[in-house]
């Protein structure tokens, strides 16, 4: 009686394919699991925050005239500078009082123009869609002049 080899010996890719075999099988049950864990159903729908960024950062309503004041902080990681926004009915008005000297380093620096008292009016090329807006594009561009390098002069 003649005994014949383990099949592992007649076919040496026998083992490889098994083990392949394995591993796709396991990769698609992965895969089945991770589809019914991430299951995407439709939009999600994230409610915004009733509070406005100036209410949030603590900017408070002064003047609740036809042309409302708003008076609060410009607040970056470097420091919270004093501001004043009145939002009159053309366009509102930004303030900020005694500016970083930082700030005549940056490229905006044209667009504070110094009123009295320490306080300069702030002026865009396009004005923001609201006081909000305006308010964190300030705040923008003063973090952006603290991070400027200073000019070396010979």
């Amino acid at each position: 009686m003649r005994l014949s080899p383990p099949a592992s010996l007649r076919n040496p890719y026998w083992n490889f394919n098994k083990e392949h075999s394995m591993l796709i099988l396991i990769k698609l049950k992965r895969a089945a699991i991770l589809q019914k864990l991430f299951a995407f159903k439709g939009h999600i729908t994230i409610k915004r925050s009733p509070k406005t960024y100036l209410r949030q950062q603590g900017w408070s309503l002064t003047n609740w005239g036809i042309n409302p004041e708003w008076q609060g902080y410009y607040r970056t990681r470097y420091g919270s500078f004093k501001g004043r926004v009145v939002a009159s009915s053309a366009s509102p008005l930004f303030y900020v009082y005694k500016p970083p000297e930082k700030l005549r380093c940056h490229k905006h620096w044209s667009c504070f123009t110094d009123q009295t008292n320490g306080w300069y009016s702030i002026h865009f090329r396009r004005m923001p869609k609201d006081v909000d807006s305006g308010v964190m594009e300030i705040e923008r561009i003063i973090c952006e002049s603290m991070n400027l390098k200073p000019v070396k002069t010979n």
